[in-house]
Formats: structure tokens, sequence, C-alpha cells
């Protein structure tokens, strides 16, 4: 991973940054079926240190949001991804990825090539680390969506309990991708999931009260011992 030292370096663009995490990081992150090498947490760390934004819309959403059989992600990459959020992303960048892994809203406009968008330091020497990041977009420029399962929605949960400020923008997503999980069956007996929708109610509740209703719904289809304390949770908002 020495290649990473000579050629990720502050003069490089952010498009190009992107480029090779997505071509030289990826693939080894993909492939892995056992704990990240030292070398490779340390490659990715350094880049996630300097340009967060890169390595959330290069790497975390990509290997979370795997579209094909082929690139499925597994426990040994939820482990790296929730490596990154605990240790190496900065709080302010979390909205990125749960709002990248909740897909974009059906009224978003489409993003400049590759889904990346220059965060607020502007020019292509930034971080790009703004809300938008996380929303991922494929080579030909359409949306896509992740499928929530047993091995990412803990690695939701852990940014949540880091409790990053949320936009309400991020919240009606969040809402959105809790809505559609729900009325999976694999979900619904989950425990992580009813976990997930437990932190998400008690630690952002005040924004959470014009989704009341869709919330209880969602949680009303589930079947854990959670249910009755989010459920209990959402009636004390509407108090």
């Amino acid at each position: 991973m020495a290649i990473c030292d000579g050629f990720v370096t502050p003069a490089l663009s952010l498009r190009n940054c992107l480029a090779f995490v997505r071509a030289v990081l990826v693939p080894r992150a993909r492939a892995l079926n056992a704990p990240a090498s030292r070398l490779l947490v340390t490659a990715v760390s350094g880049i996630g240190k300097a340009r967060p934004g890169v390595v959330i819309d290069g790497l975390v959403l990509p290997l979370l949001c795997g579209g094909d059989p082929a690139s499925a992600v597994g426990s040994a990459q939820c482990e790296l991804c929730t490596r990154l959020i605990k240790q190496i992303l900065p709080k302010d960048t979390l909205e990125a990825v749960l709002v990248g892994l909740c897909g974009p809203a059906e009224d978003e406009s489409a993003q400049t090539a590759g889904g990346w968008i220059e965060g607020p330091s502007g020019g292509s020497g930034g971080n790009g680390t703004n809300a938008a990041a996380g929303r991922r977009h494929d080579a030909a420029g359409s949306s896509s969506r992740c499928v929530w399962t047993e091995l990412t929605v803990p690695v939701m949960t852990t940014a949540l309990n880091l409790k990053p400020a949320l936009s309400d923008r991020a919240i009606a997503a969040l809402v959105r991708g809790v809505e559609a999980a729900a009325e999976r069956a694999a979900l619904q007996k989950s425990l992580k999931f009813t976990t997930l929708i437990h932190s998400l109610v008690t630690r952002y509740g005040p924004q959470l009260k014009p989704h009341v209703p869709v919330l209880r719904t969602a949680v009303g289809r589930c079947s854990t011992f959670m249910v009755k304390a989010v459920l209990a949770a959402l009636q004390r908002l509407e108090n």
C-alpha cells in the first residue's frame, strides 16, 4: 500500500483521488473474507483523515451498497466500515454516510460524474464532506438504493449512536429507509433492525415528530421484544 503515500497527495484532485480509491482500494476491500489487514486499514485511514468525503463516496457506500451478488457485503466489509465510522471519519461527515445508505430522494437532481459533489471547501483540493456527498450514482448516472441487511444495519446504528447533527432532509431519508426496510420479512424479525429504529427515535426525537405515524406503522410490522420500547418512545413524542 506504499503506492497510496506516493499517489494520494494534497495536490491530487478530488476526482482523481476518488478514482484511485475505487480502482485500488475497493477491490481489495471487497475481496476480504477476514478482518482487513493492518496495511489496508492504514491506507484507507490515511485517505479518510485527509479526504473523508472521498472515502465515504468511493469506499464506504460502494461496499455497503453492493449492487450484485459478486459485490455482496460481508461481515469483513461491515467491520471495516464500522471502524472507519468510529475512529476515522469526522462526526460531521456521518450524515453523508447515513443519507447515502438510504438512497436519493425521488426529486433529487442528478449529480456530477461519478456521484461526487464537492464540499464546502469548493475546488478540487477540498475534502468534499457535505451532506450530499453520500449519494451514490453509477457510471451511467442512475441512482442506486441500498438494501439494508442484518450486516449493514448495525453499521448505521453505530453512526447514529455517535449522535452526529442531522438535517431534516437526512431525518426524512432515514425515515424513508426504515419504512422500506420494514416491509421486508427478514428485517421484521431482526432485533438489530428494531435497535436501529430505537436509536433513531431516542436520539433524534424532536426532529421525528412529523414522521411519527410512518415510524409507528413500520415498527408495527416488527416482532421483536424491542417493539414496545420503540412504540413507547414514539408515544412520548406526541405528548
